[in-house]
């Protein structure tokens, strides 16, 4: 089997082979509502609220902890469309990180982080109540976003 190459747009919209060193990424994402009455900041857990809006999650809840993607903008407003990545590899600062996850340097490479307290990420696994999977660091700065269903413990 011969090696192809990919085919792209370039940055002049003309159609031409993915140029060495370039690469292409998989994430998926979309612009939402931040119906909350705060701010959302980059990589917290949010689940649809109503039309084109979410809310932070919360596993208080089965409708709440529904995760459908994390905050990609560092801070979405009240009232502001944001975007928010539903798959493919997440990457933010260690900083930002520790904010969601109550983490001090960023994620663990290779755990699993699950919707924890408060609407916080965290890398234990949940034994009681709900048991909702985000994603698999890859680093200390990059999450694999891998959202699956929600599950009652």
């Amino acid at each position: 089997m011969a090696l192809k190459k990919v085919l792209v747009y370039g940055t002049d919209g003309e159609i031409e082979q993915l140029q060495a060193g370039d690469y292409t990424r998989e994430e998926s994402y979309v612009g939402l509502i931040n119906g909350e009455a705060s701010a959302i900041i980059i990589g917290t857990p949010v689940y649809s609220s109503g039309a084109d809006t979410v809310k932070k999650c919360d596993k208080a809840a089965i409708a709440t902890a529904k995760c459908v993607g994390l905050a990609v903008d560092s801070t979405i407003a009240a009232g502001i469309t944001g975007q928010f990545q539903i798959d493919g590899v997440f990457e933010a600062t260690t900083a930002q990180w520790d904010a969601v996850a109550g983490t001090t340097g960023g994620l663990v490479p290779n755990a699993t982080y699950f919707l924890g307290a408060s609407g916080l990420l965290t890398s234990v696994v949940p034994t009681t109540g709900i048991s909702a999977p985000i994603g698999t660091a890859l680093s200390p700065t990059s999450l694999r976003v891998a959202i699956q269903r929600v599950i009652k413990l």
